[in-house]
C-alpha cells in the first residue's frame, strides 16, 4: 500500500508519495551539508558524548 504525505502550507495541502518527499527532505539538506559528511559528524560527536560518559 503506497504512503503518502501531507504537507500543509497556508491555505494549501499538498500530497506526495514518501519517495518525493524523501528527494525533496535530501534536497534541502543537502543545502547545509555542502563539503561536510553529517554522518561523519555524527559518528564523531557520539564517540565523544561515550569518552566523556567513561572518563
Amino acid at each position: 500500500m503506497p504512503e503518502n504525505i501531507f504537507i500543509m502550507k497556508k491555505r494549501n495541502i499538498n500530497i506526495l508519495s514518501k519517495t518525493e518527499a524523501l528527494r525533496r527532505a535530501q534536497k534541502i539538506v543537502a543545502r547545509y551539508a555542502k563539503n561536510c559528511s553529517l554522518a561523519r559528524e555524527l559518528i564523531s560527536e557520539r564517540r565523544q558524548e561515550a569518552e566523556a560518559e567513561n572518563t
